[in-house]
This record gives structure tokens, C-alpha cells and sequence, in this order.
């Protein structure tokens, strides 16, 4: 039995550009004015609305399951789909999260043919119109 489940996992590595991307998302907060050092952060109240982005690694449970369909997710143009169970699937962009430091243009194209494969209704898009409606999954909390 699980005490609990995952609706949304993230591994991610904040480069340059993805901070102004996080920042223009509300996503990626400053964490130390000293340093300039930042963190990424998402919240339900994020989720409601939206996926805030894709990530290196994103894990998707059973809301998103349901949502994408096992084969979308199953399918999707990954280095790496791994299930973990009927209910959640780990997709990985590429081999390394420093790949977004290496090639930046690069991994943001694989990430937009993810997004294009899963449907990009899902993700948060700077430019949408302000009555812009994103297909979201029915989470059920408790």
C-alpha cells in the first residue's frame, strides 16, 4: 500500500537560460541575493493551471498517466522512458542534466518535440492569450 503518491517529479539543472525561463514561468525564485544563487519550485497551485515546463527528468504519476496516455508518455522522444509502475513514468531528455550547460539549443529542441508529442496545450507558453485555457489533469488530493 502507499502512504502516498507523486503527481510530479523534477530533476533539473538551472543554467543561464533557464533561469530567465524559470524566472518569466514564476518558477525559479532567487534564493540568495548575495551569491545570485536560485532554486526551482513547483507548486500545486502551479499544477492546477498548468505544467510549468518540461525538465531533464520529469516524473509523471498517475494524474498525468491518465491525462498524456501510456503510450504518448511510452512513446515520447526521450533519451529515456522508464515506468515505475502502471501509474508513473520517469521520461529523461538526455544522458547528463549538465547536457543543459553543454548544448543549450539543443536540449531545448528535444524538450519542444516532448512538448509537440505530449501536446504543448499542457505546458505553460509565455505569449498565450490571458484567457488561454491548458489541458490539466483531475487531481485528487486526500
Amino acid at each position: 500500500t502507499n502512504v502516498f503518491a507523486i503527481d510530479l517529479g523534477y530533476v533539473h539543472l538551472l543554467s543561464p537560460e533557464e533561469i530567465a525561463r524559470g524566472v518569466d514561468a514564476g518558477t525559479v525564485l532567487l534564493s540568495d541575493k548575495i551569491r545570485k544563487t536560485y532554486h526551482l519550485t513547483v507548486t500545486t497551485h502551479d499544477l492546477r493551471k498548468y505544467l510549468p515546463d518540461l525538465y531533464w527528468g520529469s516524473y509523471f504519476g498517475k494524474p498525468y498517466v491518465e491525462m498524456f496516455g501510456r503510450d504518448l508518455l511510452g512513446s515520447a522522444p526521450v533519451h529515456q522512458a522508464k515506468w515505475f509502475s502502471e501509474d508513473g513514468v520517469f521520461l529523461q531528455l538526455s544522458e547528463s542534466p549538465e547536457d543543459f550547460l553543454i548544448d543549450y539549443e539543443k536540449m531545448e529542441a528535444r524538450r519542444e518535440a516532448v512538448k509537440v508529442h505530449l501536446g504543448k496545450d499542457a505546458f505553460f507558453m509565455e505569449n498565450a492569450p490571458p484567457d488561454m485555457t491548458y489541458r490539466v489533469p483531475k487531481f485528487i488530493f486526500g
